[in-house]
């Protein structure tokens, strides 16, 4: 129940949390509808996991000695729904339900917070979630069929390689439409795209990144929501996000108000 209450929480800040069943079952269907061995059910959220300890590595899972992965139990994932609750009630001994466990999962959810650095905290969408706040702000236009949006990735990647690459280095995340550049400062030059990028190492140590030099600058064109898939996967994978683009809807429904409000008719 407390994994459940995690994922209910993460759910409902707009993260997509996982339900993650260490079971001895032999199929799904057993899993959705049988009687079996639950030995312990946790969250994951992106790359981490989660349980009443808090965040957790993949071998904590086995925290009661199980067995070996995939020979004495089984680990599988799940997504948020009334079946896999059903389940999880039918195969625990549990005499508490996931409202009982609300507050442990504020604090372990808030808890990566805790850890961020100051400059996370007073500037969170320009040192870890430019990326979100620029998906949400082309998802927005993408709803209402605005062309001509491209999403902008500051990197240390090579062109060539940046959309194969598995792991890009980012250092930042923007938005260009017509002509100008958008990030949570607003609209900035090109020259400010590199604000966040860190110096090569052949760079003098006082000196401003430069483009060219220390990073460079790729634009994608979003036309629709197959582009912005692929542009959600990079910044998700690619970046040290904790906030979700739905907690940015408001702002870019408010950016394209004022861009429309502007554009001369």
């Amino acid at each position: 129940m407390v994994a459940v209450a995690i994922a209910e929480e993460a759910k409902s800040r707009g993260l997509d949390p996982m339900l993650v069943l260490v079971h001895n079952a032999d199929d799904e269907d057993t899993i959705m509808m049988g009687d079996y061995d639950l030995y312990h059910v946790a969250v994951t959220i992106g790359d981490n996991y989660y349980d009443d300890r808090g965040e957790i590595s993949r071998d904590e899972l086995n925290f009661d000695d199980f067995g070996e992965e995939d020979r004495d139990y089984y680990v599988d994932e799940f997504f948020l729904n009334e079946k896999v609750k059903d389940a999880i009630k039918r195969n625990t001994n549990w005499d508490k339900c996931p409202t009982d466990f609300k507050e442990r999962a504020l604090e372990i959810l808030d808890n990566d917070e805790d850890e961020l650095t100051p400059n996370q905290k007073e500037f969170p969408e320009r040192y870890g979630n430019c990326g979100m706040l620029a998906l949400a702000l082309i998802e927005e236009g993408i709803k209402r069929k605005i062309p001509g949006i491209e999403i902008v990735f500051v990197t240390a990647t090579d062109e060539d390689e940046f959309l194969e690459a598995d792991e890009p280095e980012i250092h930042h995340v923007a938005m260009w439409f017509k002509g100008k550049y958008y990030d949570d400062r607003g609209e900035i030059s090109e020259d400010q795209l590199g604000d966040f990028s860190p110096l090569g190492l052949t760079s003098p140590k006082d000196a401003k990144p430069k483009e060219g030099r220390d990073y460079i600058v790729l634009a994608y064109e979003m036309e629709n929501n197959k582009d912005l898939k692929l542009a959600t996967d990079i910044v998700k994978n690619n970046t040290d996000w904790w906030k979700s683009c739905e907690e940015y809807t408001q702002r870019a429904e408010d950016f394209w108000e004022k861009v429309n409000n502007e554009t001369p008719t």
